[in-house]
């Protein structure tokens, strides 16, 4: 079972800082296990995000503004797997 409320990253992977802003028109991710690029808005679709709360969910985004997580929906492709070398963990409560 998939639990999209931790995350776990390399930040050799990353372009640091991480920030938490909230989602811009536009805004696109490379989703965990997929080929290719999704919109965050297709994502707020799929997953039955309200339309009033999609402009104030948090998105986690690297210093390049590469989204790298929505807490509680998706991970990003540069997700660790628990076995795999990670040295940041990031938990949505």
């Amino acid at each position: 079972m998939t639990n999209n409320n931790v995350t776990h990253l390399n930040s050799e992977t990353l372009s640091l800082p991480l920030y938490v802003r909230n989602y811009h028109q536009g805004d696109k991710m490379t989703i965990k296990n997929m080929q290719g690029h999704k919109k965050i808005s297709d994502i707020f679709i799929d997953e039955k995000i309200d339309s009033s709360d999609r402009d104030s969910y948090p998105v986690v985004v690297d210093s390049k503004e590469e989204v790298i997580w929505l807490p509680g929906i998706k991970k990003s492709a540069y997700d660790s797997k628990k076995t795999g070398k990670y040295d940041i963990i990031l938990e949505y409560l």
